[in-house]
């Protein structure tokens, strides 16, 4: 079974929009002001990032992005990206020039989880904010990668952005995997999903005495969710592991949240 990992370059204030400059949207590329040994590290990072996916899954316009770019490039990390199995979340794009490449066919939500099922090892989403923010919502994500660069952008599309929802907000728990400085200046964050005992983070009872006899299936160590919901709202059941503080909403993910992913 695989996993769903996703890598996102990030700004100090949570930005993900256009670290190239390539929309517009950001007057350059952030990697313009990294010194040498900054870019060089960032690039080796990139590379075993790639190198350890065994898939792609894109939203359209990252595809779009990726392949005008890759497919006339030479040298080790386009070697990997180019010869990747892809994957497209989209309902516009029918004829992928790029090689390799599979449009996902059907429900979003249903296709994504037997891909999961397919694939042995990690699927990789890079870019793709908008399906990020599908697939968080949808607790399909396993672990998050971000490269933290060393600016604050005061506007732009974030990682997640929950501003329009009526408060209290419940806060999700992750657990912090690995942490560690890329270069000088940029910092490199895994987090995965927490595990939960009777509802206390399992790390918190790692001293704990061992429980005698068997568990019961609430007593089992659970994934949370990463998402953030309203504390004010009602959960129902998911597909996927069951959180102990909150779970996706239940019901299917039509084409109308597919064309969002657009």
């Amino acid at each position: 079974m695989g996993k769903i990992v996703v890598f996102e370059n990030i700004t100090l204030d949570g930005v993900v929009q256009d670290p190239t400059g390539a929309e517009g949207f950001s007057a350059t590329d952030w990697r313009t002001d990294l010194t040498v040994r900054d870019r060089e590290a960032w690039n080796r990072l990139i590379l075993d990032d790639a190198r350890t996916a065994q898939a792609l899954l894109l939203g359209r316009r990252a595809y779009e992005f990726f392949a005008a770019r890759y497919p006339s490039r030479t040298g080790p990390l386009a070697d990997a990206m180019n010869n990747l199995p892809k994957y497209i979340v989209t309902s516009t794009l029918t004829d992928p020039s790029w090689n390799n490449s599979t449009i996902l066919k059907g429900e979003v939500l249903e296709s994504i989880t037997r891909l999961i099922d397919t694939i042995d090892g990690e699927i990789r989403v890079y870019a793709s904010s908008l399906l990020v923010h599908t697939l968080i919502e949808r607790n399909l994500v396993d672990e998050l990668r971000l490269a933290v660069f060393p600016l604050m952008m005061g506007a732009g599309n974030r990682l997640l952005d929950r501003t329009d929802e009526p408060g209290p907000l419940t806060p999700a728990r992750l657990h912090l995997a690995e942490a560690r400085t890329i270069g000088d200046n940029l910092i490199h964050l895994t987090y995965r999903r927490s595990v939960t005992v009777n509802g206390a983070p399992a790390e918190a009872r790692a001293d704990s005495k061992p429980q005698q006899g068997p568990m019961s299936s609430r007593q089992r160590a659970t994934r949370t969710s990463f998402r953030f919901t309203n504390s004010a709202m009602p959960s129902s059941e998911s597909s996927r592991p069951k959180p102990e503080f909150s779970t996706p909403p239940k019901g299917r993910l039509g084409e109308s949240a597919k064309q969002e992913l657009m």
